[in-house]
């Protein structure tokens, strides 16, 4: 996920919105099957402003670990 989530960043850097889309889907659906948050997170702050559906997505997988995790 690590490498998954970093090359979208690179792809970003590069203009290539549909490269780093597939790169951060890929990474997000590992990150919840695996539940890790901080994965989630890293997703959020990639996205930004440049991919928002992207980042509303992990901002509500992230939402939904936090609330299965017990208290």
């Amino acid at each position: 996920m690590i490498e998954l989530i970093t090359v979208a960043h690179v792809r970003l850097l590069a203009d290539d919105r549909i490269g780093a889309t597939e790169s951060m889907n890929t990474a997000m659906t590992e990150a919840i099957v695996q539940r890790l948050p901080h994965q989630l997170q890293r997703i959020v702050r990639t996205a930004g402003d440049r991919l928002p559906d992207m980042r509303g997505q992990a901002v509500q997988a992230l939402d939904r670990i936090r609330q299965e995790m017990p208290a």
